[in-house]
This record gives structure tokens, sequence and C-alpha cells, in this order.
């Protein structure tokens, strides 16, 4: 053992303690943590949106704010993983409900997978982007947070950040499925839908099929980015790896047959990053790095198209019988 340090004589704890406090104060003041954005909840966005609330309220992510913490398989994954309640769980909450955020480690939801899971925590953009008389107030929304039904791009993240189930301690150790076979237009052409805008809330009128073409082509490179980033992230061996090297492989197969169709050369970049994608668990980098240029590629690709030239891959996207769920008729 050392020798204990004696106090210096002649110099008293209170003179020590001041001198430290005049210290601290000298420094520069640690930059105050932004806070994570609220939510105002669905029933502000209805006032003015009621025809797209009352399509929410006929959806299964309208019920999870009542049923996923008391179905039996989400209680079993709990048991395992030592989770007591599940509606306070932030690895529960956070996709089954919409969460308020707060400083507690315990989760506050608020409503099921609502609007605001989708197009952003609206607290910092709500009353500017509801502003009729501000001509600029859609892109004072969007630079707050705003996700709007045209950032395409944006709007398929939103989605597949719950649905691939992205957490590996979930799959691995809970037992949870490791996410859905999810496809963009099966779901936004069945229960979701919810374009009453054009018709002032007198019809929920299907998709454009420009618009189905964007989301089809962007959610097939969402599958492959999403896959790669997730492998890059995951630890050890096991169902989350496996099924993250599967969904790649089916993701690159079908974005081989859509660049058959179109032959775009910003599609043909991001299907050659994903076959030369390592797969080795050893190799977590590269991975990381390629799932980062397949986002920006992704983002180009929206940018630059419309869908209007994209009708070659009309023949691959799901039909009527494949989309999920009743469409909402008010």
């Amino acid at each position: 053992m050392g020798k204990a340090v004696k106090p210096l004589r002649g110099i008293s704890n209170t003179f020590v303690a001041f001198a430290a406090y005049l210290l601290c104060a000298a420094l520069p003041a640690a930059p105050a943590a932004e806070p994570s954005p609220k939510f105002d909840g669905p029933d502000n966005c209805a006032e003015c949106h009621r025809p797209m609330h009352a399509t929410w309220m006929h959806t299964a992510h309208y019920q999870t704010f009542f049923s996923a913490h008391r179905m039996r398989s989400g209680r079993r994954i709990a048991e395992r993983l030592g989770i007591e309640r599940i509606k306070q769980s932030k690895d529960c909450a956070s996709c089954h409900y919409t969460v308020q955020p707060e400083a507690q480690r315990v989760a506050q939801p608020i409503a099921g997978i609502s609007c605001e899971s989708c197009h952003g925590p609206a607290g910092k953009w709500n009353t500017i982007h509801a502003d009729t008389t501000d001509p600029d107030a859609m892109k004072k929304a969007e630079a707050l947070g705003l996700i709007r039904p045209g950032n395409i791009a944006g709007m398929v993240d939103r989605c597949y950040a719950c649905h691939t189930v992205n957490d590996e301690k979930l799959v691995n150790q809970g037992g949870h499925n490791p996410g859905s076979e999810f496809e963009m237009v099966a779901w936004l052409e069945g229960e979701v839908r919810h374009n009453f805008m054009k018709t002032k809330g007198a019809q929920n009128q299907p998709t454009p099929p420009e618009r189905k073409r964007l989301f089809y082509v962007i959610g097939q490179i969402t599958a492959l980015e999403t896959a790669i980033r997730e492998f890059a992230k995951s630890r050890a061996d096991g169902e989350f790896a496996d099924i993250r090297i599967a969904r790649k492989k089916r993701a690159i197969e079908r974005l081989h047959e859509i660049q058959k169709r179109l032959k775009i050369d910003t599609l043909g970049e991001i299907v050659s990053l994903g076959e030369s994608t390592d797969s080795n668990p050893e190799a977590k980098g590269q991975p990381a790095r390629a799932a980062d240029a397949i986002g920006r590629l992704k983002r180009k690709f929206a940018a630059d198209h419309d869908g209007s030239k994209l009708g070659a891959v009309d023949k691959l996207l799901p039909q009527a019988e494949d989309h999920l769920g009743d469409v909402y008729r008010p």
C-alpha cells in the first residue's frame, strides 16, 4: 500500500474548497443537451385532419395502445428480459406506442403508433405548420422536423425503424420475432391508407401510380440499407444477424430485378455496394460505411425522380389482394 497523502500545513480545508469552486466557475459550462422533441398527441392532429384520424382509429396501429402489453407473446418476451411492465419499458414502448420523451427511465406512452410516429414529433412544428397565413409555413415546419408525405425517403425510414425489429437483444435473448417481411406499398394501400387531401375528406383515394413506384423502389433500397446497417451493429452470432444476411440477399435480388427494368446509374451503384458488402462478423466497419453510402444514394434517387418515368416497375408492385388490411371508407 502507498503512503497516505498528508494535508499541506497552513492551508485549511475551507480554503481548498473555495479554490476548487473558483476553478470550476472559471471553466466554460458544458453545453446543455438538446431536449428530445415532444409529441402533441393525435387529438391535436385531429383538429385539422379528422378523416385521417378516423382512419387511424380503425388500424392495428391505434389498437396497440390497448393490446400490445396484454399479448401473451409479449409477456413471455418481457419475462425473458426481466421487464416487469411492458408499457413502461422503453425497449418495448418505443415501437409499440407513441412515447413522450422524458428524463426518467420509465416510458410514458400517450397513444398507440400514431400520426407523429410517422411524421415526427410535432411539439416544435405543429403551430407553425398550421399557420395558413404564412406561405412558408410548411418549409419552416420541415426544418423543425416535420416529415411530409412528399418526403418519401423520410417516411420509409420511419416505417423501417420499427418493422424490422432492430434490437438484437429483443430477438436473440427475448425471442421477439425478427420483424416482418416488410413492403411499403402493401401497407400503404391497405388499412393505413389515408389519402383525403385532394377530396377534402370525402374519399380515401388510392395512392397515385407515380408515388407507389417511388415507395416500392425506395422501400427496397431501404430494406438493403437497413439489413446491412443492422448487421454491422450486431454483436453475436444468432437469429438477429442471420436474418439480416438473408434480408440483404433478398433486397439485392429485388433491386436487380428493378434495375433490369429501369437501368438507372444510381440503382446500379446501390446494388454494387450491397454485393460488395462483407458479411463476416469481424468486418463491422465496412458494412456500416456501405450502409451510409446506400443511404446517401437513396436520398439522391428520391430527389432525382418523381415516379413518372418508373412505369417499368408496375408489374412488380403488390396487387390489391396483397394489400394488408381493409381500406377505411368514410
